[in-house]
């Protein structure tokens, strides 16, 4: 199956549009896209949530009450 997604250089966040790919390379590039932004996650959420997003976190896992073997779904909403 080809995808279309957008190309972009994280060092220089350089958007250069749509780009046909296979799922192997999709799958390649989003996963680079991930460790690229991961080590700076928490930091960037600290900077924009001025540090909210860890009592949001908090709260949500305080009234989740989970248990070992619950099932969850990250709907990856971040900070929104």
């Amino acid at each position: 199956m080809v995808h279309k997604i957008f190309e972009y250089k994280v060092s220089r966040v350089d958007f250069s549009g749509l780009k046909e790919v296979h799922e192997e390379e999709k799958s390649k590039m989003v996963g680079n896209v991930f460790s690229n932004v991961a080590l700076n996650y928490d930091l960037m959420n600290d900077l924009m949530s001025v540090g909210l997003h860890r009592l949001w976190k908090h709260r949500l896992v305080y009234k989740l009450h989970p248990f070992p073997g619950m099932k969850h779904l990250d709907v990856a909403g971040g900070i929104g």
